[in-house]
């Protein structure tokens, strides 16, 4: 068993750092690494306030602690004006601190899945962390999106550990978990009315016993999550001076300013694009991630997530339905309520969880009848299958439901989120370098990977020769930042298709 973990997890870091040398920064990470890295040499935590810093931190301490060569803390532009090949290290040591949390979260889950159902079920939803290739894909990115999974792991663990031990350690680890994941992302705000709907529900007694209960634990859990909050804030210059200490050492305005984006972003220039439409006035599509989940996830996951939840249902596992499915449940119907449908990696969080369920199911089915243990074994030989087949490009992953052409459905962080630089230029050079012309959608422009391109509007200026268009901005954005209506790239209909780059970039022969 123990060498089945370590293979696992060796498999788990080789495949994340092989994708973190593949792909070039993400539209979200331009600016974490930097605000990370620049708040360590400044002193001044908030030059980003998208998202609460705690990647940010870690990415920028592992940049400043390798020694990779940056620019200066002015703007994107100048802190990423490095060679090449000093911009391809610096990404790859800014995402190491994302990859061990990843190995956490993998010994997180195993250890779990282990205690809740047994060895083998926790050798399997480890795998799953493994392989599912959704999960891969944000598991090497210096985002808050794997870091929020691994606190909603740590503390729905935690909490588990409590009721069965009534330790009030467990309470304080579980208060550290959402404490790190307010420091992550916002949305780690729902692990406190989860965890206590998961306390009020459980507990024995009466009513008032039950909410004496509830107060005591929900006073320990959240005054641990706050004081580390805060204590990762004090050390820091705040430029969001909305009120002064002693109170903004206790309410650190950086973090509140980090709640308002979400709200801001309501109005702002996202666009919810699903199944080839854009939505008027930028209203949410319920269905969305219910949708993105049926097509970013391998089919052997939902097979398996499936039989586990009817095996739950069934037997009726108390601790399956408090501690994996309700938290399911809240994670994808509060992003369904919200207003940005901006990717699968908004309910990242149900993923580890998913795999934990499909591990209780394999240990359930592993001693039904031949056929029933064939499919459960042909279904993880699926998941690897379909991750593997796809190669390093994990972001733009969708399951054989999707076809080949997926931005039909999905697009922005579920497909292209600016990932393909290096392997447009690996292509454009295995090519001779020839004139191109691009559209596309990143944050630093393409001489920083190393490609002399020129920069177009395809939809409003003529184009001749090769023409490389991201498929965000076929999809969703056109030629500029903000949302457009129609079609603008409907001319791209037709025209000789050269080569597809990634998952993320093609390039046409416009002649």
């Amino acid at each position: 068993m123990k060498f089945a973990v370590a293979a696992l997890l060796a498999l788990l870091a080789a495949q994340l750092v092989w994708e973190a040398w593949g792909d070039s920064l993400t539209f979200d990470e331009t600016r974490y690494v930097r605000a990370g890295a620049c708040a360590w040499r400044t002193g001044t935590i908030d030059l980003e306030v998208s998202n609460p810093p705690a990647v940010k931190l870690l990415s920028g301490a592992g940049v400043d602690l390798a020694g990779v060569h940056t620019g200066g803390c002015a703007g994107d532009a100048a802190f990423y004006r490095v060679s090449p090949d000093d911009l391809r290290r610096l990404i790859l040591v800014a995402r190491l601190p994302v990859i061990a949390l990843a190995l956490l979260l993998g010994l997180l889950v195993f250890w779990w899945g282990s205690a809740l159902y047994g060895a083998f079920a926790g050798v399997v939803a480890l795998g799953l962390v493994a392989v599912e290739p959704t999960l891969l894909a944000h598991a090497h990115l210096a985002t808050g999106d794997l870091a929020l999974s691994l606190a909603f792991v740590a503390a729905l663990a935690a909490h588990w550990r409590w009721r069965q031990s009534r330790r009030r350690r467990w309470l304080l680890i579980c208060g550290l978990a959402v404490g790190f994941g307010l420091l992550s992302k916002v949305n780690a705000l729902l692990l406190l009315p989860l965890l206590g709907a998961i306390e009020l529900v459980s507990s024995g007694g009466g009513v008032r016993h039950r909410l004496a209960r509830l107060v005591g634990s929900g006073m320990i859990v959240a005054g641990c999550a706050w004081a580390a909050v805060c204590l990762v804030y004090l050390p820091f210059t705040q430029s969001h001076h909305d009120w002064g200490p002693p109170l903004a050492w206790v309410a650190p305005p950086s973090w509140f300013a980090s709640l308002l984006v979400p709200v801001g972003d309501r109005g702002s220039g996202h666009v919810n694009y699903l199944n080839g439409v854009i939505a008027p006035g930028n209203q949410p599509f319920p269905q969305y991630f219910l949708e993105a989940l049926a097509l970013k996830t391998t089919l052997g996951l939902l097979f398996l997530v499936a039989a586990a939840a009817l095996i739950a249902a069934r037997r009726r596992d108390f601790i399956a339905l408090l501690y994996l499915w309700l938290p399911i449940t809240v994670v994808v119907g509060s992003a369904s309520l919200g207003a940005l449908d901006l990717g699968v990696r908004y309910v990242l969080p149900v993923y580890p969880l998913f795999a934990l369920a499909a591990g209780s199911a394999a240990g359930a089915l592993a001693t039904q009848r031949l056929a029933v243990r064939v499919a459960v074994a042909g279904a993880l030989l699926a998941v690897a299958a379909s991750s593997f087949a796809h190669g390093q490009d994990r972001i733009g992953y969708f399951n054989e439901l999707a076809g080949d052409r997926p931005e039909r459905y999905l697009s922005d962080s579920n497909l292209d989120w600016g990932q393909d630089a290096w392997r447009l230029r690996d292509w454009w050079v295995a090519s001779g370098q020839p004139p191109l012309s691009t559209a596309y959608f990143g944050t630093l422009t393409l001489d920083h990977y190393g490609i002399e391109a020129t920069p177009v509007q395809p939809a409003t200026e003529p184009v001749h020769g090769l023409l490389a268009v991201s498929l965000t901005r076929k999809t969703i954005i056109g030629d500029s930042q903000l949302p457009y209506a129609g079609r603008p790239y409907r001319f791209l209909e037709g025209r000789r298709l050269l080569a597809r780059i990634g998952s993320s970039i093609e390039v046409y022969d416009l002649g």
